[in-house]
């Protein structure tokens, strides 16, 4: 009888059990099918019109004014589509995506939409200045023909690089004869083996590349054509420049290039690139070109310093941190299967401490 009644306990604690990891299996499904929005902040700079302002906080920052009645910004939404206004005291409200509906179709004879794409990084569509009526106050924020060049052209200013591998952890077969490959143990610092965004043109410590007698409008940050995924395993970007005046130079390695473009650059969240405000057929109208990554206040999106987008963070004890050095916040042992954007240096130390104490 006893044992019945033990069978019984211990049927139904498992029928618990197994119920609980079924509600919780499904709440993680569920958290994963969320996203997530972000805003953009900053500002922009248009050749006609002078400063955008892409966030109402910017009013707080400049004239500490916090208690405006107007709140506007541009965001992100959950499906990767941008949205909102932006403020120029000479040009009044720009729209960005979608909230521009209301102002027709694009001179594409297109609805209006905005949107940023997460993996290649780059920013596509349209803004619209209100106050200008017809296609003038239509910026366009990427030029969709693109170009191939022979020979292909060199990115002079690149963003948004992934670092080449120094040296790499290998799998070896019995007899240590035969090895692979497998994971990176040493990232290169100085060497990059694709950018997903350069320029052509640019200028860096006060001389213009590429060189030439032309005495063009090159930029500090990059103009020209804008090229993605330059560089390649055996033709390397390099990071070139003097102390922390740096740029990352790809090679004639950039193949497919575009007028124009904007994108983000994903090591600091900036904005980088131009839009084109006006007619093209019919010379300088409207908004001009529009900068987004000019020296001072350059436009950005606000990512969070350290984010889990598809759950929470559980720990047996207390969530601590203890600054090790001056300038530096807080030092994290993180294991993951994938971790974005984050450098963790001297974590098997970290380890070594918590295991023996």
């Amino acid at each position: 009888m006893f044992s019945k009644i033990i069978k019984s306990s211990f049927l139904l604690i498992l029928i618990a059990v197994l119920s609980v990891a079924g509600i919780v299996s499904y709440h993680f499904r569920s958290v994963e099918a969320q996203s997530v929005e972000y805003d953009i902040a900053g500002w922009l700079w248009s050749d006609a019109y002078g400063w955008i302002s892409l966030t109402s906080d910017n009013t707080c920052a400049v004239n500490n004014n916090c208690e405006t009645d107007v709140d506007y910004g541009i965001k992100i939404d959950s499906q990767d589509k941008i949205i909102g206004y932006g403020w120029s005291e000479n040009a009044g409200w720009i729209c960005f995506g979608s909230t521009c509906q209301n102002q027709g179709d694009t001179p594409e004879s297109s609805v209006p939409v905005a949107e940023f794409n997460p993996d290649s990084g780059q920013i596509a569509g349209w803004a619209k200045v209100i106050s200008l009526a017809g296609d003038d106050g239509w910026i366009h924020l990427r030029r969709n023909a693109t170009n191939n060049f022979n020979p292909p052209l060199s990115g002079e200013a690149c963003y948004d690089c992934d670092p080449a591998c120094d040296q790499w952890n290998q799998s070896c077969d019995a007899q240590g004869g035969n090895c692979v490959n497998t994971t990176c143990k040493k990232y290169s610092e100085n060497e990059f083996r694709v950018c997903k965004t350069c320029f052509t043109r640019t200028k860096f410590d006060n001389t213009n590349y590429p060189e030439d007698a032309v005495s063009g409008d090159f930029v500090p940050g990059g103009n020209e054509y804008v090229c993605g995924n330059c560089g390649s395993d055996s033709n390397r970007c390099v990071k070139s420049g003097i102390g922390d005046s740096k740029r990352i130079v790809c090679g004639n390695s950039c193949s497919s290039c575009e007028i124009y473009g904007v994108a983000r650059d994903s090591g600091s969240g900036s904005l980088v690139g131009w839009g084109w405000g006006g007619v093209e057929a019919s010379g300088v109208k409207g908004a001009g070109w529009v900068h987004f990554n000019p020296l001072q206040g350059g436009g950005f999106i606000v990512y969070p310093w350290l984010e889990t987008k598809y759950g929470a963070i559980y720990t047996p004890t207390d969530v601590k941190q203890r600054a090790q050095s001056v300038g530096v916040n807080a030092t994290y042992c993180i294991f993951a299967n994938s971790v974005w954007h984050i450098n963790s240096k001297n974590c098997l130390d970290v380890v070594k401490n918590v295991l023996l104490g």
